[in-house]
């Protein structure tokens, strides 16, 4: 931090840092302050969200497990060696064909066909702290189930996602209360199904390893189903469920090879891999998929803009059911409803699609549900949901003088750094920089900048000022203060 005259003025900066902690508490937010003498940094205007315009468009050696056909699996990595060969071990012995992927951090959706999978595991043990998965990586797990895909999820990758608003959200079975350490847990049988429990016992208990916890309390959302419960944390161990044409599951536990080295959760990871990678038992549903983007293309379950952007949500409506739908409602919490019992058919395996746009001033969750509803009178419905938030900017500043000592009537040079870090423009910047009683005013301005920001200078009494409409992305700049030492000493240090 920089000293000047002995006077500070501070600026708070807030970051967040992620790890383990109960719920409603998940991350921990710490302060840090920057001491930066006689400057202060102000950001002003916010204005509530207005929206506009609506369209419509219509192998582990020795394992004795159940073997289905064979299946191709995507396994991305836990980090650990020792742990990947347990997970392969188990997919081989159960008559599968397991492929060795990248980390979970390192996936953007490029890194292979997912199309050419029956199944994806995702481990997430080891590498817990290396990061999270990007967008374009979750968006392209999206796409893949949606399409009838099969994916399985352990512990962390559960915690990272299940209570945030990411575009992997959607596809978790599961909310989470809560995780505990352990060293074991017992598995019991909490809804029968005839895939999952094929071979086992009612009830087992598999050893647990510690990452910075060991198992999380699964609350199965509506409509998810709970195959077994789990005795350590208290809730569901295995949750899964049919979502758009394909399956999920999420175990509450770590998948390391201390947890594989059970027979029993083994053959339940084995059986897990073939109900996901079966075809999705016929039910009377319909998926609504919702995405957000700029220019009419939607791409993103959740999107990051500048306030006043102007974004478009697509809305696209799936007919899983069992005959026709015929009479459509479509509401969103924030933009109200956008079809009101308007008649059109989708035919079963058909879709039909809504777009709207809306400009964008504040961070904001839309929720939407469609409602369907067949000639028989019978409505069944879908909900969805897409993210937007603003932007922040990262405004960092300096301050340093042009000499280090001075006496009585010497003139001396302030130089003011100031410099937007960020990938969005920061408006209505101020920096102001008041004189304390020692120091006379003679001249202030800009020494330079980069790019036209239209800075206005200001001196009024005893307070120097900067007044930037607009600072653009990754842009700076240096205005300059010259002062006269009017007080009276032998010799001043200028700090």
């Amino acid at each position: 931090y920089l000293i000047v005259g002995g006077r500070f003025s501070a600026v708070h900066i807030t970051y967040q840092k992620e790890y383990r902690m109960p719920i409603h508490d998940w991350s921990k937010t710490k302060k840090v302050t920057f001491l930066i003498a006689l400057i202060s940094l102000m950001l002003v205007g916010w204005r509530m969200p207005s929206y506009i315009q609506a369209s419509y468009l219509t192998s582990t050696t020795g394992l004795n497990l159940n073997k289905v056909a064979s299946q191709q699996v995507y396994v991305f990595s836990s980090g650990d060696a020792t742990t990947d060969q347990a997970m392969l071990d188990i997919i081989s012995a159960g008559g599968n064909a397991p492929t060795l992927g990248v980390e979970p951090n390192s996936w953007t959706g490029a890194e292979a066909n997912l199309s050419q999978f029956n199944a994806v595991v995702v481990q997430n043990s080891h590498n817990w702290s290396n990061g999270l998965m990007p967008e374009a990586g979750q968006n392209s797990l999206v796409d893949y189930v949606q399409s009838g895909g099969g994916l399985i999820t352990g512990e962390w990758f559960a915690w990272n996602f299940a209570n945030s608003s990411t575009p992997i959200t959607s596809l978790l079975p599961v909310t989470i209360n809560s995780f505990a350490t352990v060293n074991e847990t017992t598995y019991t049988v909490d809804t029968p199904e005839a895939t999952i429990n094929a071979g086992l016992p009612n009830s087992f208990t598999f050893p647990m390893a510690n990452l910075s916890g060991s198992e999380s309390s699964f609350q199965p959302k509506q409509g998810a189903i709970s195959f077994y419960s789990s005795s350590a944390a208290g809730g569901s161990g295995l949750v899964g469920w049919e979502i758009g044409a394909g399956h999920v599951a999420s175990f509450s536990n770590l998948l390391t090879n201390v947890e594989l080295a059970s027979s029993d959760l083994a053959m339940l990871v084995n059986n897990t891999l073939n109900w996901v990678a079966g075809e999705a038992t016929p039910s009377n549903h319909i998926f609504l998929s919702k995405k957000v983007g700029l220019n009419g293309a939607c791409n993103s379950y959740r999107l990051n803009v500048e306030v006043g952007t102007e974004v478009t949500y697509c809305y696209k409506v799936t007919n899983f059911s069992n005959a026709a739908l015929e009479q459509h409602t479509l509401v969103d919490d924030q933009l109200g409803t956008l079809i009101n019992n308007e008649s059109f058919t989708i035919d079963v395996g058909g879709s039909s699609t809504f777009t709207a746009t809306a400009v964008i001033t504040q961070d904001v969750l839309n929720i939407a549900t469609w409602y369907a509803e067949d000639a028989g009178g019978n409505v069944i419905s879908d909900t969805a949901q897409a993210f937007v938030s603003i932007a922040e900017t990262d405004l960092r500043i300096q301050k340093w003088v042009n000499t280090p000592s001075v006496v009585s009537g010497d003139e001396l040079t302030y130089y003011i750094y100031y410099q937007n870090r960020s990938n969005v423009a920061a408006h209505n910047v101020l920096i102001s920089d008041t004189l304390p009683v020692e120091l006379s005013y003679i001249d202030s301005g800009i020494y330079w900048t980069m790019g036209a920001q239209n800075i206005t200078t200001q001196h009024t009494d005893n307070i120097v000022s900067w007044s930037i409409p607009q600072v653009p992305a990754r842009s700076n700049s240096q205005p300059y203060l010259t002062v006269q030492l009017t007080y009276t000493f032998a010799v001043a240090y200028v700090f």
